[in-house]
């Protein structure tokens, strides 16, 4: 028996045993990781994981169980399950109507579900490239992390009302770490790319991003202290807003953790500012036909053109903007941004730089859980870079501070960039070029 057989077997024992609304999420996703170090390979894990979720009300309350092995015992443990503790839970869920969707999923690009990646020409490839780094430059000394992540994934969402929804993903990432040093002086760099497959991740360009990174890091020092115009780089721009994304949720709205409550069509940021939510945007790592409510997902503003035109929601609230998502099987629904993107401006951010005449470009940032907070919008970030005079970098910095409030820096972004760049593997994806930011503080000597 396939899957697909095993859940409709399964809604129909549901139905049987006086089980209504019964929606099954199924999810199996497979996984390597291969990280090469000194020529060796230091880590290489296969992974998978599977299971479906169940919901469905007895006696007018709603439960939710967990299959991980699919077998008519299990199946009747679930159904006991719901009928079990659905009479002492306080809930009623409904299906949701899983209109003008079609069984076959629009993002169907992503990648051939058949394609099989050949390993051995992964390692061999990572060994070339760590090989690479070391002779980069003579300042690099170690490169302990040369690594490509893929991730293929399937889901399949089932309801009692004939509703049948399957979507399929996968994406690949590359990675590379390294140490540079000087005398007694050492940095570490991180950089990394996205790409549908393993052939589109360009690890050339990831070297130099990490290699430069380090290198010019070395004679780094803080600077003054003070009010700077900022060259926000554009992958550092991508995480500070992908960290502060939950802003737009429906959920921070309700808690009155966002200043954006009550502020839909009404302006908040600069004219130029747009930035949209796209679950098929075709250069993300993760793209969805449907939410895991089933709901039908689309391209969509969260600001245009400076003024706010969406919050992103899910069924529980009046419109749902098809932004409900697990983080897996057994996780509850939550409101999540899926691809979030900056609309690029018509600049290079070299050009960005030649027309400032004393300002900081921000390269990096660390500590983004613990130095922002997204009900006030106030962030404080350690942070290194670059210091500029007269549209040149003068000089590398570092042991610095950035910060700002997020609600006032959407109202002080004076230029944006045509490059971009995404936000780091662990936050969700987000697109950015970089942006200059009028007065930001800067602390340092």
């Amino acid at each position: 028996m396939n899957i697909k057989e095993y859940i409709r077997k399964l809604i129909k024992t549901c139905n049987e045993h006086k089980i209504t609304d019964v929606e099954v999420y199924y999810s199996s996703s497979s996984s390597t990781v291969i990280n090469v170090v000194n020529d060796e390979v230091e880590n290489f894990k296969l992974s998978n994981n599977e299971g479906i979720n169940i919901s469905g009300n007895y006696e007018g309350k709603n439960s939710v169980t967990y299959i991980e092995k699919f077998d008519d015992d299990s199946m009747i443990l679930a159904v006991n399950n719901i009928k079990e503790t659905a009479p002492h839970n306080n809930k009623v869920r409904k299906t949701v109507e899983k209109n003008n969707l079609d069984n076959k999923s629009d993002a169907s690009d992503n990648a051939d579900i058949d394609h099989k990646t050949d390993i051995n020409h992964v390692i061999e490839k990572l060994k070339t490239i760590s090989k690479k780094a070391k002779i980069f430059s003579e300042k690099i000394i170690a490169v302990p992390r040369c690594e490509y992540y893929e991730n293929r994934t399937k889901i399949i969402l089932f309801d009692d009302r004939g509703a049948e929804l399957e979507d399929f993903y996968s994406y690949s990432l590359g990675s590379i770490g390294l140490v540079a040093q000087e005398g007694e002086i050492k940095k570490n760099a991180y950089s990394s790319r996205i790409g549908k497959c393993f052939e589109e991740v360009d690890y050339n360009s990831i070297l130099k991003d990490a290699a430069d990174e380090a290198i010019s890091m070395i004679n780094a020092k803080p600077i003054k202290s003070g009010n700077y115009d900022v060259i926000i780089k554009n992958s550092t721009a991508a995480n500070i807003f992908a960290s502060f994304m939950p802003v737009f949720y429906a959920d921070a709205i309700k808690k009155n953790t966002s200043k954006l409550k009550g502020k839909t069509d009404t302006q908040v940021a600069v004219n130029n500012l747009n930035i949209i939510e796209d679950p098929l945007y075709p250069k993300a790592k993760i793209k969805r036909n449907f939410d895991d409510e089933g709901i039908k997902t689309y391209k969509k503003p969260l600001i245009e053109n400076g003024t706010l035109r969406n919050i992103l929601s899910s069924s529980e609230y009046e419109n749902s903007t098809g932004n409900a998502y697990r983080d897996s099987y057994r996780s509850n629904i939550a409101v999540s941004a899926l691809n979030c993107y900056i609309e690029p401006g018509v600049k290079q951010t070299s050009e960005m730089i030649l027309g400032l005449k004393e300002g900081v470009m921000i390269t990096n940032v660390d500590g983004l859980h613990a130095g922002i907070n997204t009900t006030t919008g106030d962030f404080s970030l350690i942070a290194n870079g670059y210091y500029i005079e007269n549209g040149e970098i003068k000089k590398p910095v570092n042991q610095i501070t950035v910060a700002g409030n997020f609600y006032e820096m959407l109202n002080n972004i004076i230029d944006i960039s045509e490059d971009v760049l995404t936000s780091d593997n662990y936050i969700n994806y987000f697109e950015s070029p970089s942006l200059l930011v009028k007065g930001l503080m800067i602390g340092g000597l």
